[in-house]
């Protein structure tokens, strides 16, 4: 007795079946409990002999060959069911493979659980790099399962592929419930498996791959055919899709329809005919009354008079405009338009001593370069060295050395130079000449004090230099910039700005800071050819970009932090420094590091264009990091010194810690060089002193080598009273450390599973954060393994190019959203509209009588028991 029937429609695969059956006979199940049953679809190359040489060759294979072909694979695959002996069905295309243990995987979790479907995930073989279908939407970590009676208890099952070669199901069910695969349609697949999904007693989905699925190369797959007859064959699936499921609850009638979205883009793609287009909408019209107005279907905007020209049954019009809607879908046409745009990521702060939000921006530059993106970073500091800073970060490998980063003060100083010529320097009278050199390497050259009050300071750059004034408490009332020939170009007088040109004699004077950005801003997008995409790097007031004009640039908000206040969650009021939301309706996206924030977002303004993407990671400081010696004694902390990191609250809770351990430490890497930084660090070393902790809570500073760091701590600490989601927590976990972190608002609980690759503490409870510390302290080798296990979750929700590609759909959802009103439709002569449209209702009416027929058939059908007729038949025969 067999234990699973393996099923193979074949047609014209002379080239890959030698592979898909290798990967049935190498099962780890054994290949002698496997029923193989190839039926060729009759194929005109020389599949059919080498199915029937398995057939000869191995007494459970058996092939079948067909009269005629029947164009899809339901046929094929109906009589394998038909034929087969096993208690357990399972499907192969020919053309993809089976993982060498999917048999027993699938197997073993129908059988033992008495289940009637169960289903594997599958990776995908794209020239030959091999990557993991993404289920997201059923949130299921690698290996994990979900298991369910049926599918109303988890109805994103249905939403997942409906890949019927990567489940097994339980054959009695499948005939019991009659489930069929339509013949002689496409996507016949998606009916059997959704009908199955909708009636089954016991599901399971495994995010374990059982196949590998490799994208038919030379040419198009059947369902990627854009012929009148395969689009209306996608019609009659779909159909039936929606048939099956409102008979099982009209809440699933958007099962069907929602396989429109597909059908939509295969439509606009074809070259048919006008006509050929208007038949094939008047058979879709239910379908599409089903799509508009259903709540669980979301189209998008650029399809929006699309299908109101549907919902009005003018077909005709509608089919014309779709011939102009082929921009949104044609992909290499659309990566080519935004690969020929610029895309500027906006920030502030650029120091070499690099923080959490730098290194996020850097990463996703870096990635977008890599797949041949126009990247530029526009930066809005003042009074730093610039080009000694860009190139550290070419230089240390932070940024890829073709990203170019255009600041606004050296951008003007450029612009306005005219020879280089370092003019001299006369030194007054009275004053004490000092010499700084700070670590970006910007010479403070001439630093006047008197009377022990500062006066002047004169800040020398590669490019330009900057002269400070100061007023006698010390505070800075004039900042004038000049190029090295000592051309005035900027001042700055008490937060107001006056920006003067030399080569056109133009002054002009702005209020404040963020007139001059926006002023900055606009005229880089005036260098572009085209509109561009301005991604605003946000974490709060500065820089800003709501007032650019959006004709310029596409406007992608990429919020990095917390936006709210008080208790940092949904209700709160927007932090007065986090002015970016103040008017989402001028931005095209928003882009957030979790899904509660991007829940919340949309609670709080209704907003459509927005999504939940994690930072990008440098996954090569970790691959080529060698492994470090832990350090039990050692717990660390990474974070600059400023108020929101909540710094206090880790030195209280290692206050506690060291009661009991005297032989630990707890070192503080960061940096502090921001002028509330500095107050910060002041105040954090008097409560050291305080606790007479000097020797155990040691202020490190910045650090090059935060891997190292990391990798070497037992554990970090996570404390902030507020985050979007801090990188530092990815980092360390992806080092293999764990992070003891409060459970805070945005972050922390998407990565840290508590007891298991970290732990999750009550925001403010030092008590609860001291045990937990002492606990790892105690016992190192759980710290270890908890480590182990945060590297791999990281890795396995952290995938570059998945982000990238969710990025780069948001480019293209962008920028085809904003061509939809360049779509219009050509004026017609309206009595031949008239006539049209009395014809299209004619046919409408025709076109329900048929459906209507067709469903009062398969009605009473469904009432006639098939065996009570056989049994009259057989009474009626006796008796003749």
């Amino acid at each position: 007795m067999y234990k699973i029937s393996v099923i193979v429609p074949v047609f014209n695969v002379e080239d890959t079946l030698q592979n898909a059956f290798d990967s049935i006979l190498n099962q780890s199940i054994g290949f002698e409990n496997l029923e193989v049953i190839f039926v060729d679809d009759k194929s005109t190359d020389k599949s059919a002999n080498i199915i029937k040489s398995y057939s000869k060759k191995y007494n459970n294979v058996k092939s079948f060959i067909l009269d005629e072909n029947s164009g899809f694979a339901g046929k094929p695959r109906n009589i394998g069911i038909e034929n087969a002996t096993a208690p357990y069905l399972m499907f192969l295309d020919p053309d993809d493979i089976f993982l060498e243990n999917a048999c027993e995987i699938l197997y073993d979790n129908i059988s033992k659980n008495n289940l009637e479907l169960v289903s594997g995930n599958y990776n995908i073989n794209r020239d030959n790099k091999i990557v993991r279908n993404n289920w997201n939407i059923l949130k299921l970590e690698d290996n994990e399962s979900s298991q369910v009676q049926n599918v109303d208890e988890n109805f994103n099952m249905l939403l997942t592929t409906p890949s019927v070669w990567s489940k097994i199901f339980k054959k009695d069910f499948i005939l019991k419930e009659n489930i069929k695969f339509l013949e002689g349609v496409p996507a016949q697949d998606l009916v059997f498996v959704s009908e199955a999904l909708l009636k089954a007693d016991g599901i399971k989905f495994i995010n374990t791959p059982v196949v590998e699925y490799i994208p038919r190369q030379g040419g198009e797959s059947v369902t990627s055919k854009k012929s009148k007859s395969v689009l209306a064959g996608f019609i009659k699936s779909y159909t039936s899709v929606l048939n099956i499921a409102k008979e099982h609850d009209e809440n699933y009638a958007w099962l069907g329809p929602r396989n429109l979205f597909f059908w939509i883009k295969q439509f606009c793609l074809s070259d048919l005919s006008i006509k050929d287009k208007i038949d094939l909408l008047y058979m879709a019209n239910p379908l599409f009354e089903e799509f508009i107005q259903s709540p669980k279907i979301n189209p998008p905007q650029y399809l929006k008079e699309f299908l109101e020209l549907i919902s009005e049954k003018d077909f005709l019009n509608a089919s014309k405009i779709s011939e102009k809607l082929d921009i949104f879908y044609d992909e290499n046409l659309i990566e080519k338009n935004i690969k020929d745009k610029k895309i500027f990521l906006l920030f502030y702060g650029l120091d070499i001593e690099i923080g959490g939000l730098a290194k996020a921006t850097f990463n996703r530059a870096n990635i977008l370069k890599q797949y041949g993106y126009k990247v530029t970073l526009l930066n809005v500091n003042e009074s730093k060295n610039f080009k000694y800073i860009t190139q550290y970060f070419h230089e240390h490998g932070y940024l890829d050395k073709n990203i170019e980063i255009i600041n606004l003060v050296e951008y003007y100083a450029t612009k306005n130079d005219l020879n280089n010529k370092i003019p001299e320097r006369i030194e007054p009278n009275g004053y004490t000449l000092e010499t700084i050199e700070k670590n970006d390497k910007t010479k403070i050259t001439n630093y006047y004090v008197l009377n022990d009050k500062l006066v002047k300071s004169r800040h020398e750059f590669d490019n330009y230099t900057c002269v400070k004034i100061f007023n006698h408490k010390g505070q800075i009332k004039l900042e004038k910039y000049y190029t090295k020939d000592n051309f005035n170009y900027l001042t700055k007088r008490y937060g107001s700005y006056t920006l003067n040109d030399r080569f056109t004699n133009l002054t002009i004077k702005f209020k404040d800071m963020f007139e001059l950005h926006n002023y900055f801003i606009t005229e880089m997008l005036f260098n572009c050819n085209e509109k561009a995409f301005l991604i605003n790097e946000n974490s709060g007031a500065i820089p800003n970009f709501n007032n650019i004009n959006s004709e310029l640039a596409y406007k992608i908000a990429s919020i990095h932090t917390n936006p709210y206040s008080e208790n940092h969650h949904y209700g709160s009021p927007l932090r007065d420094d986090f002015t970016i939301l103040n008017d989402v309706k001028s931005l095209d996206y928003i882009v957030v590091l979790t899904e509660k924030l991007k829940n919340d977002l949309i609670k709080e303004f209704n907003i459509e264009n927005i999504k939940a993407i994690p930072n990008i990671l440098n996954m090569s400081e970790y691959e080529r990091n060698k492994e470090y010696h832990k350090d039990n004694t050692k717990i660390s902390i990474f974070a600059r010194l400023s108020y929101e990191k909540n710094i206090e609250d880790a030195i209280k809770a290692f206050n506690i810690v060291c009661r009991k351990r005297s032989d630990v430490r707890l070192e503080i890497f960061g940096r502090a060089v921001a002028p509330n930084e500095l107050i910060e660090e002041k105040r954090l070393k008097e409560l050291v002193k305080e606790l007479n902790l000097e020797d155990k809570v040691i202020f490190k500073g910045h650090v090059d080598n935060v891997n190292e760091e990391m990798s070497k701590s037992l554990a970090t600490l996570f404390v902030s009273n507020f985050e979007g989601l801090g990188l530092v927590v990815l980092e360390s976990m992806i080092n293999k450390t764990p992070v003891i972190s409060y459970d805070i608002n945005y972050g922390p609980s998407d990565f840290i599973k508590d007891d298991v690759n970290g732990y999750l503490v009550e925001q403010h409870d030092t008590d609860a954060l001291a045990q937990k510390i002492l606990h790892l302290l105690e016992n190192p080798d759980k710290a270890i393994e908890m480590g182990k296990i945060a590297k791999r979750d990281v890795l396995n929700q952290i995938d570059n190019e998945t982000l990238f590609l969710k990025w780069e759909n948001i480019l293209k959802e962008v920028y085809i959203t904003s061509r939809k009103d360049e779509i219009k439709i050509n004026e017609i002569d309206p009595n031949i509209m008239n006539e049209l449209k009395t014809l299209q209702r004619d046919k409408m009416r025709l076109y329900r009588s048929k459906e209507k027929l067709h469903k009062e058939n398969r009605v009473l059908k469904s009432q006639i028991n098939e065996s009570n007729v056989k049994k009259i038949f057989k009474k009626i025969k006796r008796g003749n």
